[in-house]
């Protein structure tokens, strides 16, 4: 184990055959700052669990954590794995990462920037909804398929970000009221939306 590993005493886990390796269900632990083993009792961490709706599920739930490293032995990181880690600043996603989950970093107010692996292929719906605290983020190289609201309440990003969304993110359909087409505006990201809604691109 590395020096600087967290130990793997600090984690609830479980070992998975289907999947090869070790899958962290729950960090225990006091640090502040985790960063997580590559390996576990000999087998790789492959994976961060899920955050099940009306559980205390989430891998993250203890207060003050600060920052996560995840190693690249990660391939999956689970549904809301970060959800709502409310101090959290920085993260290190894996090199072999190569989607960003629905909800994964969902209400993370503190996080400040991302740096998003260029094998990411797919951020899902609401993945960094509500990261207002976060100014920068280095996006992946390529097409990239983006969920609804991925950065909604992202305004810190705003006209940086709006580009690489405009190139990425499907256009969303404007509102239709009766047999008649809604009034439209246009955003500063360049999508054309309802004039009484929002954009995605969270400007």
């Amino acid at each position: 184990m590395d020096s600087h590993e967290t130990p793997a005493k600090e984690f609830e886990y479980r070992h998975s055959p289907s999947l090869g390796g070790v899958i962290i269900t729950k960090y225990i632990g006091p640090s502040p700052h985790v960063r997580i083993p590559r390996e576990i009792d000999g087998a790789d961490v492959v994976r961060l669990g899920d955050f099940h709706i009306g559980l205390d599920n989430r891998v993250f739930v203890t207060d003050g954590i600060l920052s996560i490293y995840v190693p690249d032995t990660v391939k999956v990181i689970g549904y809301g794995a970060f959800n709502e880690c409310v101090d959290l600043r920085t993260v290190r996603l894996p090199a072999s990462l190569k989607k960003i989950s629905n909800a994964l970093f969902f209400g993370c107010v503190s996080l400040e920037s991302i740096e998003i692996p260029d094998t990411v292929k797919e951020i899902g719906t609401a993945a960094f909804k509500g990261c207002a605290a976060m100014t920068a983020v280095k996006v992946p190289k390529g097409a990239v398929k983006i969920g609804m609201g991925a950065f909604d309440g992202c305004a810190g990003l705003g006209k940086t970000l709006a580009p690489w969304l405009a190139e990425n993110q499907p256009k969303p359909v404007p509102y239709k009221i009766g047999k008649n087409q809604g009034e439209e505006r246009e955003c500063t990201c360049g999508y054309r939306i309802s004039a009484s809604g929002g954009c995605s691109c969270g400007v």
